[in-house]
C-alpha cells in the first residue's frame, strides 16, 4: 500500500474525531493563496481527499498533492479542526479573509468535500460574516454531496459535479463538445483545453467557476 493510501486510511473522520492535535505550524493560516494555476486573488481551503468525500474517485487528481509532507500536515490539521474545532476554524478563516487586501474569490476545497451539516453551517456563517464587511468576495465550490441546494442558499456558487446526460462534469474533449452542442448553457474550462491553457489564468481571464453552475472540464 502506498504512503498516500496509508495517510488517507489513517486519517478518516472516525479516526480524527475527538482526538488531540497540536498546531504543527509556527504560523498557521487555514487558507492558501493562489498557486501555479490560480491567481493570487483566489484563496482556497482544503481537507484530506477521500477521507471527507462521499466517493473515492478513481481519477482524483488531488491525491497526488499528498506526496508532499507539508501538504499532508496542512490537510491533516485543517481536517482535524473542521471535525473537532469548527468555531476556532471559522474564526481563523474569517480573520484571514478580513485582513487580506488581495482576496476576491474563495475556493472551498481543492481537496475534500462537505462531510457534515455542521461543517456546511460553518461555511454558511463565514460567508455571512465576511460578506457583511466585504460584499464583493465570491465563494465557490464543487461537490458530489447531497448539500448542493443548501450551499447555493448560503450564497456559495456551486459548480455541478453531476451532469444529467453526461455523468460527471469532466471527460474527453470530444465527448464534452458533443454534449455542449445541445446544452449551450455549459462553459468548457479553458484552463483544461490544450489550445487555451497557457493563456488562461483562473480568477483573471476566466471566472466561470465563480459565477456559473454549468462548467465542464477536460479530463487530464
Amino acid at each position: 500500500m502506498s504512503t498516500i493510501a496509508n495517510f488517507i486510511k489513517e486519517n478518516t473522520i472516525e479516526n480524527l474525531k475527538n482526538t488531540v492535535m497540536e498546531n504543527p505550524f509556527n504560523t498557521y493560516k487555514p487558507l492558501d493563496q493562489g498557486n501555479i494555476k490560480l491567481n493570487k486573488n483566489i484563496f482556497s481551503f482544503s481537507l484530506i481527499p477521500v477521507s471527507t468525500c462521499v466517493v473515492d474517485c478513481a481519477k482524483c487528481y488531488d491525491k497526488r498533492s499528498l506526496r508532499y509532507p507539508s501538504v499532508r500536515d496542512k490537510r491533516q490539521y485543517n481536517t482535524w479542526l473542521a471535525i473537532n474545532e469548527t468555531e476556532k476554524l471559522k474564526s481563523l478563516i474569517v480573520d484571514q479573509l478580513l485582513r487580506s487586501r488581495t482576496v476576491e474569490f474563495v475556493r472551498i476545497h481543492v481537496g475534500g468535500d462537505f462531510f457534515s451539516m455542521e461543517y456546511l453551517t460553518m461555511w454558511a456563517e463565514i460567508v455571512s460574516i465576511v460578506n457583511e464587511v466585504k460584499p464583493d468576495i465570491k465563494f465557490y465550490t464543487y461537490t458530489k454531496t447531497k448539500f448542493s441546494d443548501e450551499l447555493k442558499m448560503c450564497g456559495i456558487n456551486v459548480v455541478d459535479s453531476k451532469v444529467k446526460g453526461l455523468g460527471f462534469n469532466f471527460g474527453k474533449i470530444e465527448k464534452l463538445r458533443t454534449f455542449m452542442e445541445s446544452n449551450t448553457e455549459y462553459t468548457l474550462c479553458p484552463a483544461t483545453v490544450k489550445e487555451t491553457a497557457e493563456a488562461t489564468k483562473c480568477g483573471v481571464t476566466c471566472t466561470a467557476c465563480m459565477d456559473k453552475s454549468e462548467v465542464l472540464f477536460v479530463e487530464h
